[in-house]
């Protein structure tokens, strides 16, 4: 007898075979698949890596164009305003009144003086009484500065001599203002005064020593501590018209008070230009500075109602 062949033999076999070639087939698909998928996918990615780098670039070149474009050029007239005469300064008929007035008052204490002398030579004991109590009672007395040397602007005053006994002064005035913690965190008001009026006093005794727009420079920062913005930003001014060079950032500083205090915005731009153009900054700064001279020369937008408020007008 023939046995007849077994089910699972025969039908295995070509089941096998049958599952087999299926899996190589469906093996075969699959790495098709997954390597088309591979170079789409690299394909995806070396999109999007080209579209950041044109992002990249574009935004870069819209920054470059940015920090180099118009709204940072500084304009012939108000520079020139800004190094000439200030912004914000004192009068010319204020500083007549108050230089005549020191002039007077100046006058009156030596007119006493001289006649407490007199009397006293004379033997005269009740004048000498009067002259002296009145002589002291004018010593005593509050006596206001009006305006203080930094403000007052001197026609053809450059910082330029080296003058021995100034800068002595100057050393003494630093140390002062150091000690109160100046470079930091103030410390020491009582300190911050003295080295307030040893500064003064180098600007009105030496105006031509070349330490006179440090001087107006730290000056102007002890009048900013004590929130005296005018007087600051006419210091700070003063710096640079006497030493376009001066090493301390004036211009960006008097800038700040113009555009947080005093709300004074084209002599802020002004003085924000002329500071990114001129002075060394440091990055927090230069950053601040490029970034209000972007806000503030900006084109102002106008609403509607304005618009038609000023037709009608």
């Amino acid at each position: 007898m023939i046995a007849e062949p077994a089910v699972f033999g025969f039908d295995g076999g070509w089941r096998f075979l049958l599952l087999t070639r299926w899996d190589k087939m469906l093996s075969s698909q699959c790495v098709y698949i997954v390597r088309h998928c591979k170079i789409e996918r690299s394909k995806i990615m070396l999109r999007m890596i080209l579209a950041w780098m044109v992002v990249v670039l574009v935004v870069a070149g819209c920054s470059e164009e940015a920090k180099d474009g118009s709204r940072f050029h500084v304009t012939l007239s108000s520079e020139a305003e800004a190094m000439k005469e200030g912004f914000a300064v004192p009068a010319a008929s204020e500083v007549d009144f108050v230089e005549k007035m020191a002039a007077c008052r100046n006058s009156y204490m030596a007119s006493m003086s001289s006649l407490v002398d007199y009397y006293a030579s004379t033997g005269d004991s009740m004048k000498l009484r009067w002259a002296r109590r009145e002589l002291d009672s004018l010593t005593n007395m509050i006596k206001y500065r009006y305006l203080a040397p930094g403000e007052i602007g001197r026609t053809g005053v450059l910082a330029m001599n080296s003058i021995g006994v100034a800068d002595k002064l100057f050393a003494e005035a630093k140390q002062l203002y150091v000690e109160a913690g100046g470079l930091v965190i103030i410390v020491d008001e009582d300190k911050l005064r003295d080295a307030l009026n040893k500064f003064n006093d180098l600007i009105t005794l030496y105006p031509s020593s070349d330490k006179v727009d440090e001087c107006a420079y730290y000056t102007g920062r002890i009048y900013e501590h004590f929130r005296d913005y005018k007087i600051a930003v006419r210091c700070y001014q003063r710096a640079f018209q006497w030493s376009e060079t001066t090493p301390n950032p004036a211009r960006f500083r008097a800038a700040k008070i113009f555009d947080r205090h005093l709300h004074m915005r084209s002599q802020a731009l002004t003085l924000y230009q002329m500071s990114v153009k001129t002075e060394t900054l440091n990055k927090v700064n230069k950053e601040y500075a490029e970034r209000r001279i972007k806000q503030l020369a900006a084109p102002k937008k106008v609403s509607a109602e304005q618009e038609a408020s000023e037709k009608v007008n």
